[in-house]
């Protein structure tokens, strides 16, 4: 414990982190060994080994077993406890650059599965997007959604590559998420998908299937998502 108070376990945790914030440790460049933390930190090895654990199970760093502890290349820690942000506010708000690029965008009809999330007749026309959602140039979500045309109509007039659907709901059709039904599993993502996350045409990665309600608890937007498991990972917030 220094005279300020702080464990030094948590002023090595600090002095990392800034390392990292700063670019003197850069993202998949090896840290100093733990021997060297001790020695500059005048501490013994438990306590540098307890700050690198945390700093490990946050994703900040990571081990490669017989090489050293490396800062992680990318990891994002997505906290689940707010329905009312889209992807872009979210990642900008974890300090990420976002962009987009359209893979789909068109009027479909609605199958018995589409049909019946959206609480819509079978058959009826649903506006399809598909977008790959990227965070500091890095591909992380295949997003997909399902909206009504019919209770929304002339949504495809608007630019949706970056823009944000929550907010075109909002301002345009006075529509604000309430709350959200999801449902999460691992998968495995072949073929030409899958290359957007991985060079061999195949990856592991989080199914999300979502359905999201307005404040009259009607379903608006129904949509499936594709999550790079590799460097995505998420938090629930359970509130009783």
């Amino acid at each position: 414990m220094k005279e300020s108070g702080k464990p030094i376990y948590k002023e090595i945790i600090d002095y990392i982190k800034n390392e990292i914030k700063d670019g003197r440790y850069e993202k998949g460049e090896i840290i100093p060994t733990e021997e060297e933390f001790c020695t500059l930190f005048n501490t013994s090895r438990m306590t540098v080994r307890r700050a690198i654990d945390d700093l490990v199970s946050k994703g900040m760093l990571t081990r490669i077993r017989g090489k050293g502890t490396f800062v992680a290349k990318f990891n994002i820690e997505k906290t689940m406890n707010s329905v009312s942000k889209g992807w872009s506010e979210t990642m900008e708000a974890l300090g990420f650059k976002t962009s987009s690029k359209i893979l789909m965008f068109d009027k479909v009809k609605a199958d018995n599965y589409i049909a019946d999330n959206l609480k819509i007749p079978v058959n009826s026309e649903v506006y399809v997007l598909e977008r790959l959602r990227y965070a500091d140039n890095n591909p992380v979500v295949i997003e997909k959604i399902f909206i009504s045309s019919d209770r929304f109509p002339d949504l495809d007039q608007y630019v949706l590559e970056n823009e944000s659907v929550y907010n075109v709901l909002r301002k345009k059709y006075n529509i604000k998420i309430n709350h959200s039904y999801q449902k999460l599993k691992a998968v495995e993502l072949l073929g030409e998908k899958a290359k957007f996350f991985s060079d061999t045409g195949k990856a592991i990665v989080i199914e999300i299937v979502t359905t999201n309600y307005d404040q009259y608890s009607k379903p608006i937007e129904f949509g499936i998502d594709y999550v790079n498991s590799e460097v995505y990972s998420l938090r629930y917030v359970i509130k009783e």
